[in-house]
């Protein structure tokens, strides 16, 4: 995979996501969600280091938990 082109998907995907985010906030928050779960999987692939790892999985999760408080 080309990781380069991952992180043009990834804000494209962030720049989609603010732009829905007010018209549909679950779809939004899915770009988002998306955009996340891809950045992790990179920083795995790449071996990025621990600090990396450990930002995007915290993106990771506040946008699961920003998708389940409104659920719920």
């Amino acid at each position: 995979m080309n990781w380069n082109r991952a992180l043009y998907f990834v804000l494209a995907l962030t720049i989609l996501g603010q732009m829905t985010i007010g018209l549909s906030y679950l779809v939004g928050q899915g770009m988002w969600l998306v955009a996340n779960l891809i950045t992790v999987w990179r920083d795995v692939a790449l071996d990025r280091p621990r600090a990396d790892k450990v930002k995007d999985v915290c993106m990771l999760c506040l946008t699961i938990g920003l998708v389940a408080i409104y659920l719920f």
